[in-house]
């Protein structure tokens, strides 16, 4: 009998697809029965090598009937575990898993769930599944369902729940087999991809996720928080933040966000990984949607955000800061729409808050904080010197472009940033940016042509810094 992996599922190798053990060695299989401390290779259970072979199950107490075979929900005992593990290095982020001798009948839905758990055996995603097909009529009883996480896994545990829909006290519960999976890797998010568009962790499953929290150096992945409150700011403002352990004990609900802490001087970071292909897919650019972000929160306070685009080896390749818009009301998901533009392809996006902008000196109760709700990533080209932007064409698909009314104090407007290939150049004079123009000429005036012009800084040359060219009245 195989238990111990002889060799390591690769991505999209399937393994099992029949109750033979051999089927099975690419993974290591062990069993927890009914009433086991711990788990083994023993109770593992393979059910042969037929035309309806169901699979692999935990074999039940000495002399019990068939149905022990599988893995076994017992009333007023508990649940068998079957766990699998994988021995890849980096592990999995998902898989399709083929599940059988499930059923439905009068009275009784066979029911189940499933844990990943990291290489310390820390449960990172789980979820739960019920029989679609009837009992009878030859029916193998067959489920497939798809795992997908936001981290790495190394394990995958399979056990039991009592029947769903259960009309009368049954001494059987639900049972089944594992016949076959196929574990999947990260993938990479392609051009015009998205990821997200709320709180739930399977709408973020194509990019990777972690977070920094207060008072942390390192990003983990336990840290990004999916359970946010919908209570005010809509269903529609529901997305994703960071869970601090310094947070616990404010029991507010904006600490469950992407939050800055004025006491602390510091924010909590959300990182964003695009996958091992962003670099060679040309991903350069994202529209990222950020929910429950507000201009004059609370009076005079306006929410304040910053991201940086890291590429593969977590070197800065640009970085910007931004103020929120919308209205604070209750009822309003704070929408902010985000657009990112570097010269070169990055793999990560960071996002933090800063500081309320015209906030009062003394320490306030609450600061900038926000959740990230939807991404797409975005590969876009790039211009180069002396090259017209705008013109007759009214072509600006190379830069991108932010305004920001009038009607606002001038003295509140951001400073400008400078887009350049190694960043290390990032912000310029703000006079520069805005000249001296009344109110009423500035109302009135379009920008109607850019030029791409040499910048000489500290006797290094810039080709991606924007100049204007021209502009004139409506």
């Amino acid at each position: 009998m195989y238990a111990q992996a002889l060799s390591c599922a690769s991505c999209n190798d399937q393994v099992g697809g029949n109750g033979t053990a051999s089927s099975w060695t690419a993974v290591e299989l062990t069993a927890k029965g009914l009433f086991d401390n711990e788990f083994s290779t023993a109770p593992v259970f393979f059910s042969g090598n037929t035309v309806t072979s169901p699979g692999v199950g935990v074999a039940g107490p000495d002399n019990s009937d068939a149905r022990f075979k599988q893995i076994n929900y017992v009333p007023g005992v508990g649940t068998e575990l079957l766990r699998v593990r994988f021995c890849r290095p980096g592990g999995f982020y998902g898989a399709n898993v083929l599940l059988s001798h499930l059923y439905r009948e009068y009275g009784k839905v066979e029911r189940g769930s499933w844990r990943a758990l990291d290489a310390q055996l820390q449960e990172v995603a789980f979820g739960n599944f019920e029989a679609v097909q009837n009992l009878g009529n030859g029916a193998p009883g067959q489920l497939n369902i798809e795992i997908r996480t936001n981290v790495p896994f190394y394990y995958l545990e399979f056990s039991a729940v009592p029947y769903g829909n259960q009309r009368n006290q049954y001494q059987d519960a639900s049972d089944y087999f594992l016949r076959a999976l196929t574990p999947i890797c990260l993938s990479s998010l392609i051009c015009g991809q998205s990821a997200g568009g709320d709180q739930k962790a399977q709408s973020w499953q194509d990019v990777s996720l972690a977070a920094r929290a207060l008072g942390s150096n390192t990003f983990a992945p336990a840290a990004v928080n999916f359970d946010v409150s919908l209570s005010w700011g809509g269903p529609l403002s529901g997305g994703l933040g960071v869970k601090s352990a310094a947070e616990a004990q404010t029991n507010t609900a904006y600490a469950e966000e992407i939050n800055y802490y004025r006491e602390l001087n510091d924010t909590e970071v959300l990182r964003v990984d695009f996958g091992p292909q962003s670099i060679t897919n040309g991903i350069n650019a994202a529209d990222v949607l950020l929910s429950k972000f507000y201009n004059f929160e609370n009076q005079n306070k306006v929410e304040v955000g910053h991201w940086r685009a890291l590429d593969a080896n977590f070197q800065e390749v640009g970085a910007g800061a931004f103020q929120a818009t919308a209205q604070w009301n209750k009822n309003d998901p704070g929408h902010y729409n985000l657009q990112i533009f570097t010269t070169t392809p990055f793999r990560y996006l960071e996002l933090s808050a800063g500081p309320y902008g015209q906030a009062q000196a003394r320490r306030l109760q609450d600061d900038s904080d926000y959740l990230l709700r939807r991404i797409t990533a975005l590969c876009r080209p790039v211009a180069v010197c002396e090259e017209v932007l705008g013109g007759s064409a009214q072509d600006w698909s190379k830069v991108v472009v932010a305004t920001k009314p009038f009607t606002a104090y001038i003295s509140r407007l951001p400073p400008p940033k400078l887009f350049v290939p190694n960043g290390t150049v990032q912000q310029a004079a703000a006079a520069s940016a805005y000249p001296a123009l009344s109110k009423k000429v500035a109302r009135a005036a379009v920008f109607t042509k850019l030029t791409i012009l040499p910048l000489k800084i500290n006797q290094k040359r810039y080709a991606s810094t924007l100049a204007l060219l021209s502009a004139r009245p409506r």
